[in-house]
């Protein structure tokens, strides 16, 4: 402390500077620190200076205080505010002093409009840059204090002396000893600001990363000026990171600052969105360092001194490259290697006679096309004197034909081939290859696309190419035109679909064609074309031998079907021969719609088409023939076909399959009368449906597989279309009866079956744990073991036993019947079961499970489940949730002081979802993990089932998003990601608690998040105000309602 004993300020100096501390003289209050300005006196050069006034008298103002002075009177840098000197005369006289530019603070010029108006997109660049060059100094370990994390990044800690930055505000900040970096610093957050990173503000834990997130929301804010936004149709602003967060991949060209916004774009400013939205990710790992921004904020502002040419300014014509190679000489041949080759040439004049060196890349396919625009968008971006200046490309192939959206995100879809169709279609018209370049109107030469985009609403006419311009007809080409060019759209929402594509291509090529004609001419036309595949009265005669009684195969109301051998005209092809007894126009109407139907199918299991025949009222063609048992009688009686009635036609067959009985035959069981199989199927469905099975296959067939194929079948004969599963349903049920296995997880798979009589015949669970090199199985084994064996509870799955014999290690406990509450969430049939009043009740069931584990051991011991989720939730007979799954959990004493344990996260897992991401990040597992996890159950239980799935990832896969969307829904109501099969049933009262309870659970501030006790509390009053809702009794539920959230808070 000698060297600052000089530089002590007496109280009275800086009472004369800053007129007493007068308000006219205030610049801002950040807590109980009041920043005054004022001037000094000769005796400190009259300089201009902030004084940081600590008023309080608590420890923490006085931690503050020293805090400031320690690291302040250290740091020496043009991006650091250069301190003055400071004041200690007892409580309420701690002041710091330190130099104040006439510019003042970046708060004040982004609050004040003139002067966030005179701020130019280059000015507010090098703020930023100068901003990142005073973290990168106090990040870097220079100072005696080691690598000094800020803590305080915003807008009021920056300073600005002639613009140029300089950043104050050390009260909270923290250092890492430069040999120790791995070190764990910890500094408790006592206030959450918008700018502070939400893992830090949940863990404490004090990274560099925490100042790069801080970073990431000031650079935000120089773009939008803004802290918060209105968006349309909701009700209150928006955090401003949380919209970034969620319109990114949509664009913030919108949300630009229009002080600034004919300023921005190119290049610079999609340099600028990158690093900025790199810098807010919720994944440590994936924001860069300051080291990194600083080098990126350079070339940015190199980029748009230079006023941010499009690349496509850059392109030189493959003609010029060959000239300045001579054709690619082996005497201009100056390198080569895996990657190509490289010449040296001389471009001419319009590139002012340069040197060149010219790179030539030898790789085909989408990975050379990949490199090479890759290399080609971060070469082009570099403005360095170390770096080999960029000066042009040359790409006349196929890089133009790429989708825009793919190039920029790297994800592939199938409107991307959608977008290079749009190209090709626009080729076709003009007779311009995409990659040439053409003028016209004397402009500068540009590739297709441009010129498509250009004149395509006012001078289509100029993109026809002239050697068919007098054959199009003007309805066509517009027909043809609108279709590319929504084809070329930059949101993939708009691009049509390749069926929507062709109909419109069938529809120009008709107008081309036919002109006015009417539909019916062009349908003839079409029709025309069938008679290629005619096949002649006297061949079918020939091949079923005049229909004879011993080439039929079928019959039914429809026809019938014969058997036969054609000729070697038909390469003697076997067929199935249908031949149509209906006469008259309904007979023909049905010959034709079928026709026109099975001649475009070609499927492995759809029977192949291959000729018709039509001579003298006879109507036939090769296929197969069904009868009136197996038509859906709600299209038998109202002459509606939709595929529901498929769905029927189907069940009819796995009855069929089922029962070993065709579907026209009649059978009797016992003394009943013989019926037709469907009848036999409803009578005798609901009490007694062992007696439609095949006796040939009663003794193979598995009862819960059997019950799983009988179930779905029985769907699907419903006289309720809506009823009726899809077919997409009906394979997963039918694979469902296929495996006897329940489930698959990251390290065991689940099966079911029963133990012999020395275990009293019981139905169980086998986990089986993998025996993978990379994990860690028999670890996980042994700790499932020592926890669930300690467990007795009626919401935690009963024990029975373990195998642990070599490789093989399994877990044995009870199977309740009903599964696993994934099966129950994922499949539409099962979930439609599920009332809202059942989801609350398992709900209540599995926090009463988590509660037990954390506070119900005795001696304050606690388990942390760690893998919290529905798979590992299963309902027995009576839907009574009991949880499993114990394999990562840790068992914590009671004696231990610290109620978290370090654990880290496995990387070949991915079943990140459920995962609290301040564990994912620090890898310290704690109950307020298992209550995140909790969270998401009771957003699954909540929400329809694809809500969770928009949760976007980051690189590592990690989902980044789910609190952010939870915490922005449940502000704004969860009300549009309610499941449709229980919006009719919630009670308004227990749903907000629920919702609100779900949005505390998830909070990235593990201090919000309620207890299992709490939980418990909570759903239990939830579900008996819903019961009382019920039964009309409402009377209280406002003071109910208001003493139960007293528990959440």
């Amino acid at each position: 402390m000698s060297n600052l004993e000089d530089l002590v300020i007496p109280l009275e100096e800086i009472m004369l500077a800053t007129g007493n501390f007068s308000e006219e003289n205030q610049i801002l209050k950040q807590g109980d620190c009041v920043i005054y300005r004022g001037q000094l006196s000769e005796g400190w050069k009259n300089c201009m200076a902030a004084f940081r006034h600590y008023r309080g008298d608590g420890d923490e103002e006085r931690e503050a205080f020293q805090n400031e002075l320690n690291y302040i009177s250290s740091l020496k840098h043009d991006n650091i505010i250069p301190f003055i000197g400071y004041c200690d005369e007892g409580i309420g006289n701690m002041v710091i002093v330190h130099e104040y530019p006439v510019n003042g603070s970046l708060y004040d010029h982004l609050k004040n409009e003139d002067k966030r108006n005179s701020l130019t997109w280059a000015q507010r660049l090098s703020i930023c840059l100068g901003v990142a060059k005073g973290l990168r100094y106090l990040h870097s370990g220079v100072s005696e204090h080691g690598r000094i994390i800020h803590l305080s990044v915003m807008e009021s800690n920056i300073l600005l002396d002639n613009l140029n930055a300089r950043i104050c505000g050390f009260d909270f900040s923290a250092s890492i000893p430069v040999d120790e970096p791995d070190q764990q610093v910890y500094r408790p957050v006592t206030h959450i600001q918008t700018y502070m990173d939400p893992v830090y503000a949940a863990t404490g834990l004090v990274k560099a990363a925490s100042d790069v997130f801080s970073f990431g929301v000031l650079l935000f804010k120089m773009l939008t000026n803004m802290h918060a936004l209105d968006l349309p149709g909701e009700s209150t602003p928006a955090d401003l990171i949380e919209l970034v967060q969620r319109q990114y991949d949509s664009g913030l060209d919108k949300f630009i600052d229009p002080a600034i916004k004919d300023q921005v774009g190119g290049r610079s400013f999609r340099m600028f969105n990158k690093i900025a939205y790199k810098c807010i990710s919720l994944n440590l790992k994936d924001r860069p360092t300051m080291v990194g921004i600083v080098q990126t904020f350079e070339e940015i502002i190199d980029i748009n001194d230079q006023g941010d040419a499009p690349l496509e300014d850059f392109f030189i014509p493959l003609k010029e490259i060959i000239s300045a190679t001579c054709n690619f000489s082996k005497a201009f041949w100056i390198g080569g290697g895996g990657f190509g080759e490289v010449y040296k040439g001389r471009l001419p004049e319009r590139w002012k006679n340069r040197e060149a060196a010219i790179k030539r890349l030898d790789k085909t396919g989408h990975q050379g096309k990949t490199e090479f625009r890759n290399e080609l968008d971060l070469i082009s971006m570099f403005h360095h004197q170390n770096i080999i200046p960029f000066i042009g490309y040359c790409d006349e192939g196929t890089s133009f034909y790429i989708d825009p959206i793919y190039h920029e995100s790297g994800v592939l879809c199938k409107e991307s081939d959608v977008y290079s169709f749009g190209v090709v279609l626009f080729e076709m018209v003009s007779g311009i290859l995409a990659y040439k370049r053409r003028s016209f109107d004397d402009g500068k030469p540009q590739p297709l696309i441009h010129l498509v985009r250009r004149y395509y609403n006012k001078e289509l006419g100029k993109l026809v190419d002239p050697c068919i311009s007098d054959q199009i007809k003007g309805r066509s080409l517009r027909k043809l035109a609108d279709t590319a060019y929504r084809c070329l759209s930059f949101s993939t929402e708009e691009r049509p679909s390749m069926s929507k594509i062709i109909k419109s291509i069938e529809n120009a090529l008709d107008i081309q064609e036919f002109g006015d004609a009417s539909i019916t001419t062009m349908r003839i036309h079409q029709y025309r074309k069938l008679e290629d595949l005619l096949i002649p009265l006297e061949e079918i005669i020939l091949a079923t031998c005049g229909f004879s009684k011993a080439s039929e195969i079928g019959n039914g109301g429809i026809g019938v079907v014969y058997k036969g051998q054609f000729s070697e005209r038909w390469q003697n092809h076997d067929v199935a021969i249908k031949r149509l007894n209906k006469t008259g126009d309904k007979g023909k109407t049905e010959f034709l719609n079928e026709l026109k139907l099975i001649s475009k199918f070609h499927h492995q299991n759809i029977i192949p088409f291959i000729d018709f025949a039509k001579q003298q009222q006879t109507k036939l063609y090769t296929s197969a023939a069904g009868t009136n048992c197996y038509t859906d009688p709600i299209y038998h009686e109202g002459s509606i076909l939709r595929p529901e009635s498929d769905v029927y036609s189907f069940g009819v067959v796995m009855f069929e399959l089922l029962s070993g009985m065709l579907g026209w035959y009649l059978r009797k069981i016992g003394d009943d009368k013989p019926r037709p199989l469907i009848n036999l199927v409803r009578r005798y469905y609901d009490y007694e449906k062992e007696l439609l099975i095949d006796p040939q296959i009663k003794d193979e067939i598995d009862s819960s597989s059997f019950l799983a194929f009988i179930e779905v079948a029985y769907q699907c004969i419903s006289f309720n279309s809506k009823e009726r599963p899809s077919m997409e349903t009906i394979i997963d049920k039918i694979e469902e009866a296929l495996d006897f296995q329940v489930a698959n997880g990251e390290d065991s798979e689940l099966y079911r079956g029963q133990l012999s009589e020395n275990w009293d015949n019981r139905s169980a669970a086998f986990k089986r744990f993998y025996n993978y090199y990379w994990s860690n199985t028999k670890e996980k084994f042994l700790n499932e073991l020592k926890v669930i064996s300690m467990l007795d509870h009626e919401n935690i799955i009963p024990f029975l036993g373990y195998c642990d014999e070599g490789k093989e290690t399994i877990i044995v406990y009870e199977y309740p019947v009903h599964g696993s509450l994934a099966n129950y969430l994922e499949e539409d049939d099962k979930r439609s079961c599920l009332t809202w009043q059942n989801r609350m009740e398992i709900c209540m069931d599995a926090a009463k499970g988590l509660n037990y584990l954390h506070s119900g051991l005795g001696q304050h011991n606690t388990v942390i489940h760690g893998s919290f989720m529905e798979r590992n939730i299963l309902l027995d007979d009576n839907l009574k949730a009991k949880i499993c799954g114990f394999e990562i959990s840790e068992f914590i004493p009671g004696n231990q002081p610290c109620q978290q344990v370090y654990k880290p996260v496995d990387e070949h897992i991915d079943t990140y979802t459920h995962k609290d991401p301040i564990y994912l990040e620090t890898g310290f597992l704690t109950a307020e993990s298992d209550i995140y996890s909790f969270g998401v159950l009771l957003f699954r239980i909540l929400t329809w089932p694809e809500a969770l799935t928009r949760v976007s990832k980051d690189g590592d896969g990690i989902p980044n998003s789910l609190t952010m969307m939870v915490q922005h829904h449940c502000h704004n109501r969860l009300d549009s990601l309610i499941d449709p099969v229980i919006r009719d049933q919630i009670g308004s009262p227990s749903f907000r608690m629920i919702e609100e309870i779900t949005r505390k659970c998830l909070s990235y501030s593990i201090k919000d998040r309620p207890t299992m006790d709490t939980l418990v509390k909570t759903i239990k009053a939830a579900l008996d105000i819903y019961v009382h809702h019920d039964g009309g009794v409402l009377a209280k539920d406002n003071q109910r309602i208001g003493y139960y959230f007293t528990l959440c808070s």
